[in-house]
């Protein structure tokens, strides 16, 4: 099962923990993110079955490696250089020809990469498409790409989902892409 084991700083400014992040195979050394990828693990091993693909966006091959699933596409990540390497649409028709079962929607700043957030700053075309053919299955932490803090939003394809975990789905329209929770629009992705 995955959860944080807390582990005493070596210093006493450090504030970094031991995460058991999977069946107690993987420790890891993290900062404060580091329950809110448990948590999205944990949600992963109860949900997402064995040969199910989950395709982290913008970045986070990690989530592949810990929780034993494949992505559904070559591309490694979705940040502004692969963008600019390979284009957009490439990218996005990788997608379509083989949607994965799951999305894994992680906050990522990349003011380091030449542009700042996914479906906002690049990758429109593809915040589009997800908001089209995915529906929200888990929110750990907050709601990404809201720079309020760190989060990780679970979405399960459209074509398998029952239901939508308490969330309402995405909405495109009029130009932009955003995530709603029940009572208020949490995220703007366009």
């Amino acid at each position: 099962e995955g959860g944080v084991v807390e582990a005493p700083p070596r210093h006493a400014d450090e504030s970094t923990r031991l995460c058991k992040c999977h069946a107690g195979l993987e420790r890891l050394l993290v900062d404060a993110r580091g329950p809110i990828l448990a948590e999205a693990l944990a949600f992963l091993a109860q949900h997402a079955k064995a040969g199910e693909t989950v395709t982290p966006l913008p970045e986070g091959l990690l989530v592949n490696v810990l929780s034993r699933h494949r992505s559904a596409v070559g591309y490694p990540t979705f940040v502004p250089l692969e963008m600019a390497i390979f284009g957009e649409p490439p990218m996005l028709a990788a997608l379509q020809a083989h949607p994965p079962d799951w999305i894994v929607l992680i906050e990522r700043s990349t003011p380091d990469l030449g542009t700042t957030w996914f479906g906002i700053d690049y990758g429109r075309q593809i915040a589009a498409w997800v908001a089209a053919h995915y529906t929200p299955a888990h929110l750990a932490g907050t709601m990404p790409m809201t720079q309020k803090g760190f989060g990780i939003l679970i979405l399960r394809h459209r074509r398998s989902a029952a239901g939508g975990g308490g969330l309402t789905v995405f909405e495109a329209g009029g130009g932009g892409v955003r995530m709603e929770h029940q009572s208020q629009v949490t995220a703007r992705l366009d």
